[in-house]
């Protein structure tokens, strides 16, 4: 037995290079450091088996990475951040009753989630009362915006089992990551591990659910590959409500002495009855969407840090409004191929006045289809589809210039920085977005922050081109833009969190689909402003616990109220208007001895804005709803039995119009683990 008396805390620094005094940095090698005290919120206190621990004698190492933030152009340790930023744990992934990164989403404050097809299959991700396509979606830092639409952000080719964090980002963040992040970020951070192991799921459930899911991490001299494949299905709960999914993921690091490369590739295909998505006039629709995309980046380490990245998307898309028994009239599907190419490039320097940052982007949007866009001279054949033909296109170039500069002034921390964009196929000349932000660290528990932020979205192909006999599209539509006040504090005392942000957004130009009085059509149209104001507030506690102990791990409450100023007379909305004006969260992940765990999410949504009724077309209020996810698990050496429910309560609710959604949802399954 070790004396413990002189067990000494002790921090291990991978990198220490955000002051000008990073002198560890040069070293180029972990340095550990004795008898250093440091206080940070991720510090976990070992299951108590007396009534007072003596924290003198723990040995902690802490890997100071494990803390940092994307929440700028260049990362930051959390206790830096001047912006709120919501983080997802993996151990809050592993025990949550979610087996889609949607339903993971789903319980965090400000963030509303709104569901077509199930499991994943189509999911709408908005932050703060904005829309869908307000939300920017990253996988490591490289964006999945898909121009054709904001529906296709989340056809990503990962599960939760392949995800070491979730960052989600409330606010603006154009002059940061560019344009589309409106209103928000979701950062989804994967990393291959440093040993090799494997992780084996199967679920079954209701409806004749399936799913099967592996993720591998393995070592190949200094190169680490995280691999992650899996595929589900299911009858659907309801009259053409069935899918079929599958996807496969490959990330790989190697990690030199000053030097970084990372490569990440994905596929997903995804088949699913669309039950009244877009007219319950005909609900056997029928959707099936494939994505592509593959990057890689370089990084490096020292004084002066450089970053570069490639990057790659393409989506097919095939909408079939009639699955079968299609009338005469009928005259085929609709089929798109978006894509997206362009790389990036950002230096940053630490010197005696801070830190700087400086980098530029380049995008290539396009689409090919036979509904958007403008004609084409010369038809492209669909793949896989004899006889048809891609006939309308559209395209655009993207050029964003970004600047950021962060200063250090003791307690205080204040950054700001400038995007440039430029979009000559959608505005004449460079718009500029600028960005103030600051921090101040009252005592070692009490943080105040305070922002103003400009930001930008551009329309998508589908804002600008589809027109139909129900729709009429409008390419003349300009970027929606607002200005951003947020201020909050937040307060750390031992293993708790307690955060208050509030924030006002004054939007111009926001593009919608609305419905005028006396007519049956839709019109995508820049409502002249949309003005949000609201709060989210939370509470949060993190404990750890010893294998065998008894004890809370976690717990979280929170509540988000949002209020807008439409200016919508006689308007009907499809999406602007009707976002959730209270959203209250609860979650609570308890430890138990044997091995046995639950973790119990529950949330009530009050959503603003009224929807068409079908059959009768009756303008309709959203109604109010209260849902309530679970899961039992029980771990047996490398075993994990699991047990969940969704909807616990079996609630009748509509995230869409008209959109059935699923009543309570029993699954279960096993994971095998094992490191070789």
């Amino acid at each position: 037995m070790p004396n413990k008396s002189n067990m000494k805390t002790v921090a291990r620094f991978h990198r220490w290079s955000r002051k000008g005094y990073a002198v560890f940095n040069s070293l180029h090698k972990v340095v550990v450091i004795g008898t250093l005290t440091l206080s940070c919120s991720i510090i976990s206190t070992p299951c108590k088996s007396q009534h007072k621990p003596d924290t003198m004698q723990i040995s902690q190492i802490m890997e100071i990475d494990s803390v940092v933030i994307t929440a700028q152009r260049e990362p930051v340790v959390a206790s830096k951040v001047t912006r709120p930023v919501l983080s997802v744990t993996k151990s809050e992934i592993e025990g949550a009753p979610a087996r889609t990164i949607e339903s993971l989403l789903e319980f965090l404050p400000g963030v509303d989630v709104r569901t077509r097809g199930v499991y994943g299959t189509q999911s709408d991700i908005s932050i703060r009362g904005g829309t869908f396509d307000q939300t920017l979606v990253l996988l490591n830092g490289i964006s999945m915006s898909d121009p054709h639409t904001g529906h296709h952000s989340m056809n990503l080719p990962i599960d939760p089992d392949a995800i070491e964090k979730i960052e989600v980002l409330t606010g603006p963040a154009a002059r940061v990551f560019g344009a589309n992040a409106y209103n928000g970020v979701v950062n989804l951070i994967t990393r291959p591990a440093g040993q090799q192991k494997v992780l084996l799921r199967l679920t079954g459930g209701d409806f004749g659910l399936y799913s099967a899911n592996a993720t591998l991490n393995l070592m190949t001299g200094k190169v680490k590959h995280l691999i992650n494949v899996g595929k589900s299905g299911s009858d659907g709960f309801t009259r053409n409500t069935d899918f079929q999914t599958i996807h496969a993921f490959v990330h790989s690091l190697a990690e030199f002495q000053m030097l970084t490369l990372e490569a990440q590739a994905g596929y997903s295909d995804r088949g699913f009855g669309a039950n009244s998505f877009y007219s319950p006039k005909y609900p056997d629709q029928f959707e099936q969407t494939r994505t592509i995309n593959a990057s890689v980046k370089a990084y490096t380490t020292g004084r002066v840090r450089v970053s570069q990245a490639l990057f790659w998307r393409r989506n097919y898309d095939r909408f079939e409004l009639f699955r079968s028994d299609a009338p005469s009239w009928y005259t085929g599907h609709n089929y798109h191929r978006s894509d997206v190419a362009g790389g990036s490039f950002n230096a940053t320097t630490i010197w005696s006045g801070g830190k700087t940052s400086a980098g530029v982007e380049y995008r290539h949007e396009g689409i090919l289809s036979n509904v958007l866009g403008t004609n084409m001279v010369t038809p492209v054949p669909v793949e896989g589809e004899a006889g048809v033909n891609y006939t309308r296109s559209g395209e655009r170039d993207c050029y964003s210039l970004f600047a950021e500069h962060t200063i250090y002034l003791g307690k205080i921390t204040v950054n700001g920085g400038v995007l440039g964009y430029y979009a000559p196929q959608i505005v004449r000349g460079m718009k500029f977005y600028p960005g103030l932000e600051a921090g101040f660290s009252v005592t070692p528990s009490v943080h105040l922050s305070a922002a103003f932020n400009r930001t930008l979205r551009l329309p998508t192909f589908t804002d600008l081109y589809y027109t139909t006999l129900t729709n009429v599209a409008n390419p003349g539509l300009l970027p929606e833009e607002a200005s951003v006040w947020e201020a909050g504090v937040r307060y750390r005392l031992r293993k708790y969190t307690t955060e208050i942000n509030g924030f006002y957004r004054a939007g111009t130009n926001m593009i919608d689909w609305v419905q005028y009085p006396g007519d049956d059509k839709w019109y995508s149209a820049n409502i002249t402003e949309v003005n949000i104001s609201g709060f989210e507030t939370s509470v949060r506690y993190q404990n750890s616990l010893k294998k065998d102990c008894f004890g809370i791990r976690q717990w979280r409450a929170s509540w988000q109220y949002t209020q807008a100023d439409k200016n919508s007379e006689g308007v009907l909305s499809k999406y602007v208007l009707d976002n959730l004006k209270h959203k209250v969260d609860a979650m609570v992940d308890v430890q138990m001895p044997t091995g046995l765990g639950t973790q119990v999410r529950g949330s009530y949504q009050q959503r603003e804005g009224t929807y068409l009724r079908w059959p009768d077309n009756a303008p309709t209020a959203y109604e109010s709803v209260w849902l309530l996810d679970i899961q039992l698990s029980w771990v047996v050496g490398h075993l994990t039995f699991f047990a969940e429910v969704s909807n616990l309560f079996n609630i009748d609710y509509i995230d869409h119009a008209n959109v059935p959604q699923p009543g309570r949802w029993f699954r279960g399954g096993v994971v095998y683990q094992s490191a070789f």
